[in-house]
């Protein structure tokens, strides 16, 4: 219900009613318990017209009431009075009885007083002290904010656009102008549909995947346990979208057996001793759209896709358009190779041989440290 009321002072409004009702029927229900403990509460002659004490202060007869001035209403007038047109309050008024509050009402006359000082008070301030819709010179740098929509679940993060290099212009003159938000920050809306994976990629992805499956599990227990399982194809669709890139058909089949592996798990050789980890499907869109909330154009490159190590760091890229990977050197650069393999499933091949055979690749040797596979570089 939360997710469905967007607006904060509509929330603030139900949750003062709400403690409202709940003080309120607090209230009545602790009026309506018998009290219990102590001596029964002397009966008052003021509020207990039948009961009259003597000079000595005991019950006494009844003495005659006084004739009211305008004297008593005869049978007919009570009944035309206690009609509800006709106004059963004054009825009970003409009959003696006196009006009370009930203190169930006043808390909820209080309660609604309330919540409407509460919600004139947040449009006051949002008026009054709310941020101003248009940047200018004297704003904070990083003040001017644009929803970038990450992750599902409804949740999003903002990230801020820097100010437009203006040379040979006093920014003090005049409002500065911003650069606009990189296009591949907010990708079109697309349909979540889960595309089926060809079955002779998928069947070929699977062999090679047994294949290291199989070394792992006689070499490196360890790095084997680390494997995730596979992820489902409406996950995968639902990143697809969200980045609004086409993932290569063998990365997807081979995410549809294990996705990704965890921290310090398996790797495909690229850099360091470990390897550069395989990514899951979250952390794979992730990293992807992680350069939007640095802000700047030009900040997310909408064709390659990270799919194993991390951004800014050594890893492997996927290209949907050219079939191929990358391999990234330290920096976050082209560690000189354009094209490392020339397709996933090139890569994935390669690297069952590797194990299998112990001959290095890429320049590295895989080796067995505690149950662990290591890249070592070959001698």
């Amino acid at each position: 219900m939360r997710r469905l009321i967007t607006s904060r002072f509509v929330r603030l409004a139900l949750a003062v009613t709400a403690a409202g009702a709940v003080i309120g029927a607090a209230a009545w229900a602790w009026r309506s318990l018998p009290r219990r403990g102590g001596p029964p509460s002397p009966r008052n002659p003021v509020r207990d017209p039948a009961l009259v004490l003597d000079g000595e202060g005991q019950p006494g007869a009844q003495p005659e009431r006084a004739e009211p001035v305008l004297g008593r209403p005869s049978a007919a007038d009570l009944k035309r009075y206690d009609r509800p047109e006709g106004g059963a309050a004054v009825a009970r008024l003409l009959n003696g009885e006196s009006i009370r509050w009930r203190p169930v009402g006043r808390l909820g006359y209080l309660a609604a007083a309330l919540c409407g000082v509460v919600i004139a008070g947040q449009f006051f301030e949002q008026a009054v002290f709310g941020p101003s819709d248009q940047a200018s010179a004297g704003d904070d740098f990083w003040s001017c904010g644009v929803i970038c929509s990450l992750w599902t679940e409804g949740r999003t993060t903002g990230f801020d656009r820097r100010y437009a290099d203006m040379a040979g212009e006093d920014p003090s003159q005049g409002n500065v102008l911003l650069e606009p938000p990189d296009p591949a920050c907010t990708p079109a809306t697309q349909a979540v549909v889960p595309r089926p994976v060809d079955p002779r990629v998928a069947k070929a992805v699977d062999h090679q995947w047994r294949r290291i499956e199989k070394w792992l599990k006689a070499h490196a227990a360890v790095t084997y346990g680390e494997l995730r399982p596979p992820a489902s194809a409406g996950v995968i669709a639902l990143a697809e979208s969200q980045m609004a890139v086409r993932l290569p058909a063998s990365l997807r089949a081979s995410l549809l057996r294990h996705n990704g592996s965890r921290a310090a798990g398996f790797g495909f050789p690229g850099a360091g001793t470990t390897g550069v980890r395989g990514l899951g499907v979250r952390e794979i869109r992730d990293t992807w759209r992680a350069p939007c909330a640095g802000g700047g154009a030009g900040a997310v490159n909408g064709r390659k896709i990270l799919f194993a190590g991390f951004e800014g760091g050594p890893g492997l890229e996927a290209d949907p358009e050219r079939g191929g990977v990358e391999v990234l050197s330290g920096d976050g650069l082209m560690s000189g190779v354009e094209i490392g393999w020339s397709s996933y499933y090139a890569l994935l091949r390669d690297t069952a041989r590797s194990l299998e055979s112990g001959r290095p690749l890429r320049g590295l040797r895989p080796e067995v440290s505690a149950g662990r596979l290591l890249w070592t570089p070959a001698r």
